[in-house]
């Protein structure tokens, strides 16, 4: 038994200009077809690290900017007056520099103008366009937790901003946050930050169902164009205190904008899957579902010290649960009150129980390192 997702996440733009965060180093990468503006926005006042200019015979069309959450990479593509064009900004593995890489140029190459350097790239060729002068090694994403919420349809990023729906925008927010590492934590002293933290506290405090307008709040106050956070509503819409009367303590500014993209993935995971440290470990299956995430997938989820979790609902209710055990130990399910029983079946190294046997869910389970534990039929 295996649960899978299949949607992959590329949000894009079609837009002649667009910003994106850039996974694994977390740069705001503002793309135009002849310019490219690197800014960082780890600090609360964002700053622009980098300009790089790309000779092109425009206007292009078929122009996209995809931003490949699963590759951890953007990717530009368009047509110039004397032919395609395509390249990739990726960081490296370190996470101090970021590299551009030509994947299909005109045939005289594409003229690249980085800090007064000219060059001609051609196919495959890269250069280096912000941080100290390192080695190119690609970035390569860490493993990270998928959640689906039943949504399909194409990620252009302009009509996601139109439609405002989070079970459409949590997958790529919740994704999103785990590729961004270097974070640090939020002070939840400046305005943006308490409506992060409004965001956590009424996961427990406020029923399901009221929850989703504070998170609307957050995205539209928090967020420039497409998940890239901003400190202060530039659009003032009436959400937060004008910015004209929030000054920033320049004590205070040190902390990552990028936190409210990690902090705020981690919510929204927390929806779905909650542990306790004790003795038998509690994990929480669905705790604070709301009613607009009826059905969903969330897999590969990882909890310190026992395993890895695998989940599926439809109408609301548990429909089958894989664990796999990291450490030997016991854990115990705590499932929505309708939940009473399920069919527990164990795939060990030596052996596949096919049938299983049903057990309550008020049952302690032993769990063994490596073994596969298989749970369906939920009564």
């Amino acid at each position: 038994m295996h649960i899978l997702i299949s949607e992959r996440l590329r949000p894009f733009s079609l837009l002649p200009t667009s910003s994106m965060i850039l996974p694994g180093i977390g740069y705001c990468v503002q793309i135009s077809p002849c310019l490219i503006i690197l800014k960082n926005v780890a600090d609360i006042v964002a700053c622009a690290l980098s300009t790089v200019h790309i000779s092109l015979n425009g206007p292009l069309s078929n122009w996209i900017v995809l931003n490949d959450l699963e590759k951890g990479c953007i990717t530009v593509s368009g047509c110039s007056a004397t032919g395609w064009i395509s390249y990739r900004l990726i960081a490296n593995q370190q996470l101090d520099a970021v590299f551009l890489i030509a994947l299909r140029v005109p045939q005289e190459g594409l003229i690249v103008e980085h800090r007064k350097n000219k060059c001609m790239l051609q196919r495959g060729e890269y250069i280096q366009i912000s941080g100290k002068l390192s080695r190119f090694e690609p970035y390569q994403p860490p493993h990270c937790a998928r959640l689906f919420l039943g949504v399909t349809k194409q990620q252009d990023c302009t009509k996601i901003q139109k439609r405002m729906s989070l079970t459409e925008i949590f997958p790529l927010w919740h994704r999103l946050g785990q590729l961004l590492t270097q974070a640090q934590s939020a002070d939840i002293s400046t305005a943006m930050f308490a409506l992060l933290d409004a965001c956590r506290v009424n996961i427990s405090s406020i029923p399901p169902e009221q929850q989703a307008s504070t998170w609307l709040k957050l995205l539209k106050a928090g967020f420039d164009q497409f998940l890239v956070p901003r400190s202060v509503d530039s659009d003032y819409q009436g959400i937060l205190p004008s910015p004209l009367f929030c000054e920033l303590d320049e004590k205070k500014s040190m902390d990552s904008l990028l936190s409210l993209l990690v902090k705020g993935g981690q919510y929204i995971e927390s929806l779905f899957i909650g542990q306790t440290f004790q003795k038998p470990q509690q994990i929480a299956i669905l705790p604070y579902l709301w009613p607009m995430f009826a059905s969903g997938r969330l897999l590969g989820v990882l909890l310190p010290e026992i395993g890895l979790i695998d989940i599926e609902w439809t109408k609301k209710t548990i429909r089958r649960l894989i664990f796999t055990a990291t450490n030997d130990g016991q854990i115990k399910f705590d499932f929505r009150a309708n939940v009473r029983s399920m069919r527990m079946r164990i795939d060990s190294k030596n052996d596949f129980n096919r049938i299983g046997k049903q057990i309550s869910t008020q049952s302690t389970c032993d769990i063994q390192k490596g073994n596969k534990y298989f749970f369906d039929n939920f009564q």
